[in-house]
């Protein structure tokens, strides 16, 4: 897929490691599938060799890769700072984690011995925008999207302003959270914020974190270089806001901290995130962490000219000795990949084949590939672990997968095994439209319509056929169809135009 290059003497991740979806082999080895790795993946470290890796956890399970058994044992589990009380079963799907281990090539064994999660913020909406699919949280703007794993409501629309919730994510360069889970919790009036310092007030004993003002005058522990806080500081503050939304958070604490995963010369790194400092292809920073990419640097689904800032990739490499990642290989993800919004399908039917083999399931009569980085997660049976031997012929599932452009690949980003359903749903580039017959094909799908239709543009408007069919003929158009799967066609009860 895309370019393969590979710096000599490191191990190209191969499509048999599909099996892998465990944060146990994906916070331990390089372990699987075409360059993706949403959870984490510490590199191939040799004989003895330490490796880092942060990421996303995108499923479950123990696992044996190329020969390699991986364990999780003794290793050492933070949660926000503190011992997990219940061990490994307190990591979730969708916590961005930082794991440092070590593989054995020589004794066959992988071994993790440290495993971090801290989250981004934790404290009550502000405010929510539909539209947009965002949240403003203790002021700071967060993006949500069928990545993002939701705990305690069903999704954005179940929740509202007030609900207090816990935000775990990747932070882009204009400091948005991109979360990947968001769990909903108790409101204790006890907030935490973290980010970067804007605004610092020494007079007023003030700074701003995204939209939220902070107050230090009554902190009681402040751990920042020279005592005081500084703009360009992250930092990570506690404390509360009685005065609601719109008022400062009065800091308890406030402790300088980084995003980056504090590798050394020498280990191996796996980091994923959105670009940042972007100088040229060749110098970047992805969360927090320098990066310098080589006429050696492999690339998947994108090339090196599709670097550059707010870009979503996963970068795989070691550190040299001035503690920049030296890239062996770069991996394009989500919407700000080279396939971009037009190369992106959702699709909510049932499985018609399952190859596990082949690390494949098929629906729509089209192969869907399912590797190391696709967000495993079942919704229905709630099965942990939860991979592709456990799908079945009729399982109702909703995936989220992406076409990639250099190889032809259909790729699922995530499945979510659900209960069963009649209707079905599948949003996609449009193959082909007939405006006299009113039809529309997408991912090879003939969608024929009739009297009862309803079309929509991009607003949910309801607008005529005509309207429609002119709108889904345009260059990159998206169309989301809803219906009845008739044979191998869809009868449309619903069409509309998306963004």
């Amino acid at each position: 897929m895309g370019d393969s290059r590979k710096a000599p003497g490191r191990n190209r991740r191969s499509l048999g490691g599909f099996i892998c979806f465990t944060v146990l082999a994906m916070l331990l080895v390089s372990c699987g599938g075409g360059g993706g790795g949403g959870g984490g993946i510490v590199a191939d470290g040799g004989i003895g060799g330490t490796g880092i890796s942060q990421g996303p956890v995108s499923g479950f399970g123990s696992v044996f890769v190329n020969g390699i058994e991986h364990f999780l044992g003794s290793a050492n589990i933070l949660i926000n700072g503190q011992p997990a009380p219940n061990g490994e079963t307190d990591l979730k799907l969708g916590m961005v984690v930082r794991v440092a281990g070590n593989v054995n090539q020589t004794a066959g064994t992988g071994t993790a011995t440290d495993v971090a999660y801290a989250q981004n913020l934790e404290g009550p909406i502000d405010s929510i925008d539909l539209a947009t699919n965002t949240m403003v949280v203790l002021g700071q703007t967060v993006v949500v999207d069928v990545i993002t794993v939701f705990d305690g409501a069903a999704g954005l629309m179940a929740l509202m302003a007030g609900d207090v919730v816990e935000i775990s994510g990747l932070v882009d360069g204009s400091f948005v959270i991109h979360a990947t889970r968001v769990d909903v919790e108790t409101d204790t009036g006890l907030y935490e914020l973290s980010g970067t310092i804007v605004n610092q007030n020494a007079v007023t004993m003030t700074f701003d974190i995204g939209g939220q003002t902070v107050d230090y005058s009554a902190v009681t522990t402040l751990d920042v270089p020279g005592g005081v806080p500084a703009n360009g500081l992250f930092v990570r503050v506690q404390g509360t806001r009685p005065g609601g939304t719109g008022t400062p958070l009065l800091a308890g604490s406030a402790k300088a901290d980084d995003l980056s995963p504090n590798a050394v010369a020498g280990e191996d790194l796996e980091v994923e995130g959105f670009i940042t400092d972007f100088v040229s292809p060749v110098q970047f920073s992805v969360s927090g962490q320098a990066v310098r990419t080589s006429a050696q640097t492999g690339f998947d689904h994108g090339v090196i000219n599709d670097l550059g800032d707010g870009v979503h990739i996963e970068v795989e490499g070691s550190i040299a000795n001035d503690n920049v990642l030296d890239a062996d290989e770069i991996s394009f993800k989500g919407s700000t990949s080279v396939r971009g919004e037009s190369g992106e399908i959702e699709i909510h039917a049932d499985i018609e084949a399952v190859d596990p083999s082949a690390g494949t399931i098929t629906i729509f009569g089209s192969s869907i590939i399912l590797n190391s980085s696709t967000q495993l997660e079942d919704e229905r049976d709630k099965l942990v672990p939860f991979g592709i031997t456990d799908l079945a012929v009729g399982d109702r599932v909703d995936v989220k997968a992406f076409l990639d452009i250099t190889s032809g690949d259909v790729i699922a980003e995530s499945l979510h095994r659900k209960n069963a359903k009649a209707d079905v749903e599948l949003e996609a580039p449009v193959d082909a439209v007939d405006a006299i017959l009113e039809t529309v094909t997408l991912f090879g799908v003939l969608v024929t319509t009739d009297l009862s239709t309803v079309y929509r543009d991009k607003l949910d408007n309801i607008i005529t056929s005509a309207a429609f069919f002119t709108g889904a003929q345009l260059p990159g158009a998206l169309v989301e169809s809803k219906g009845t799967l008739v044979g191998i066609t869809i009868l449309a009860s619903e069409l509309e135009l998306d963004d």
